[in-house]
């Protein structure tokens, strides 16, 4: 069997062009929790990027895609997750206390980032936004 290229286009064209020109990856992957004060909210960013742009969805831990709650939990359209802030009789374990990962999505394929645990602390003035890295 002989390859022959397409149109307009060499041999190499045909088996390199959508690898060199398409890409996913993670930015940032080293981000596993989150801790932030109900009075303040918080906003957590899908560290994947890719070329062209890959399309960013969060999914709880057991692989439910998470949905707009309207002044409580949004997906912005760069990938961003933000939970509002809200009054301590709202919580809820659900959405204030629970186990998130986002993936990025284009023509190369699927990534999955590792588990991010979201959680409402106590509103001091101590710990307002935390953030744990990996070290």
């Amino acid at each position: 069997m002989q390859l022959l290229p397409s149109a307009g286009r060499t041999l190499e064209d045909n088996f390199f062009s959508e690898d060199l020109h398409s890409s996913l990856y993670f930015v940032n992957a080293s981000l596993q929790e989150v801790v932030f004060a109900s009075t303040t909210g918080t906003s957590v960013p899908c560290p994947a990027g890719g070329a062209p742009p890959a399309s960013l969805r969060w999914y709880l831990a057991t692989g439910e895609e998470i949905y707009d709650v309207p002044g409580i939990r949004h997906v912005h359209p760069n990938g961003t997750l933000q939970i509002f802030n809200f009054l301590p009789s709202s919580f809820s374990k659900l959405i204030h206390d629970n186990t998130y990962y986002c993936t990025a999505e284009n023509p190369s394929g699927k990534i999955r980032s590792q588990d991010v645990h979201i959680k409402a602390g106590e509103s001091t003035e101590e710990s307002l936004v935390e953030l744990e890295y990996l070290q």
